[in-house]
């Protein structure tokens, strides 16, 4: 009995101080910072499809914050630690947030300016950048579970 509660008790020290499976860690974490992806590309497509007619102004401090909750949601990210089977996934997902923040800054700026060529440029490659961060956001969602 004794040898036994010892086992015990050496498998409970090892247990708290080993983390908890990285798959399984990273699946949930994962979960967490997918939620915050899909509220904000919901409120993006918003912002995008209410732009026209709004002042300079409104569209900066509309697409500044949403830039803002981008850098957000891509350090909430990279604080992950993926297993090695999602390394490459994990890492193409925060340069697309990257590109996409960037992108966001872009049409921000092309509003304070009054810069209706800027703001096109920005919003174009907001579209192409958004389709790779929406398809690698999907591919790591299925992996996941």
């Amino acid at each position: 009995m004794g040898r036994c509660l010892i086992a015990v008790v050496l498998v409970s020290l090892v247990a708290a101080l080993v983390p908890a499976s990285a798959a399984g860690s990273y699946d949930s974490d994962f979960r967490s910072v997918n939620t915050r992806l899909v509220k904000l590309g919901t409120d993006v497509n918003a912002a995008l499809q209410s732009a026209e007619g709004k002042s300079g102004e409104a569209i900066n401090a509309e697409f500044g914050a949403l830039a803002g909750r981008t850098r957000g949601v891509r350090r909430r990210l990279v604080r992950l630690d993926p297993p090695a089977r999602l390394a490459k996934l994990h890492r193409r997902l925060a340069r697309s947030l990257k590109k996409v923040a960037a992108d966001l800054s872009t049409i921000a700026r092309a509003g304070r300016r009054r810069d209706v060529e800027l703001g096109r440029l920005g919003a174009s490659r907001l579209t192409r950048h958004s389709r790779t961060l929406r398809k690698t956001r999907r591919a790591l969602v299925k992996r996941t579970g």
